[in-house]
């Protein structure tokens, strides 16, 4: 997957990486003192994206559903402050394990259900697997800047 192309092609996807990374943010104003770096964490994971809960009928989201759906997040973040300025080098981990559930009616796909789907694998026909990845992104802000806000956003490379 192409992260960044996914993220400018589903508002989904970009919306909830703005509200994440604006946790990072705010976390990073919270803990770091001027002159110095630190580096901060996630705790727990946390829901990638919310499509898993009703799909997706937008088009340009499908890619995203199709992909991911359900899956598991944290972050990790090396934060200078230097004044007002802020920069942060994150990484932004996702984790999934892509399966099919018994039974289960839900069509995950446009032709088979999850149910299906589980016994094709349970007969070697098709294969659960893993989804891993990490986003690497460096923002640069001035403090109380947010992403999606009125104001002037914050450099994201």
């Amino acid at each position: 997957i192409n992260a960044r192309k996914l993220m400018s092609q589903s508002p989904n996807a970009k919306n909830h990486l703005h509200e994440n990374l604006n946790l990072m943010l705010k976390a990073g104003e919270d803990m770091v003192v001027d002159g110095s770096t630190m580096v901060i964490a996630t705790n727990k994971p946390f829901v990638a994206t919310t499509l898993s809960t009703f799909g997706s009928s937008d088009q340009k989201e499908k890619d995203w559903w199709f992909t991911i759906g359900n899956a598991s997040s944290a972050m990790t973040a090396t934060v200078t402050r230097t004044g007002e300025n802020y920069e942060m080098e994150i990484f932004y981990y996702i984790d999934d394990f892509y399966d099919w559930e018994k039974g289960s009616p839900l069509k995950g796909g446009p032709l088979l259900t999850d149910g299906e789907m589980y016994r094709l694998h349970e007969v070697g026909l098709a294969k659960q697997f893993p989804v891993e990845g990490c986003y690497k992104a460096t923002v640069r802000w001035t403090r109380g800047q947010r992403f999606d806000s009125d104001t002037t956003q914050p450099t994201l490379e």
